[in-house]
């Protein structure tokens, strides 16, 4: 008997624990830390930074994590109020032709170290 994938109210599939993505895992550990320099685990090093001003965030192969804006008026940000931790993925570039290209395609979140994506 096959298990029906998860899905929440945006369509967003559940993907399990971000325990199961250990790229990702770091990602967060760093953006909730306010970690500066951080490495993966494959050893390759990145840095957070400063998105909007107030906002951690981190750019890893063309997607942007950013935090939870908690200054929103929406679900999230009163979530994320609330204490819930937040981090949005985001496809910011796109390899064509061996170049990157620009691109904005909201892909999912973690919330409370849970994955959901498109």
């Amino acid at each position: 008997m096959s298990q029906k994938t998860q899905r929440d109210s945006s369509g967003h599939r559940n993907l399990g624990s971000v325990s199961q993505f250990p790229t990702l895992q770091a990602i967060c550990g760093a953006i909730f830390s306010k970690t500066m320099h951080f490495s993966l685990p494959s050893g390759q090093r990145l840095r957070t930074k400063l998105f909007k001003r107030s906002l951690f965030a981190v750019e890893h192969e063309g997607i942007r994590y950013v935090e939870q804006n908690t200054k929103t008026q929406s679900a999230y940000a009163r979530r994320a109020r609330d204490g819930a931790r937040i981090v949005w993925a985001i496809r910011v570039a796109r390899k064509v032709d061996n170049q990157w290209v620009a691109c904005n395609d909201w892909l999912g979140r973690i919330e409370d170290g849970v994955v959901w994506m498109k």
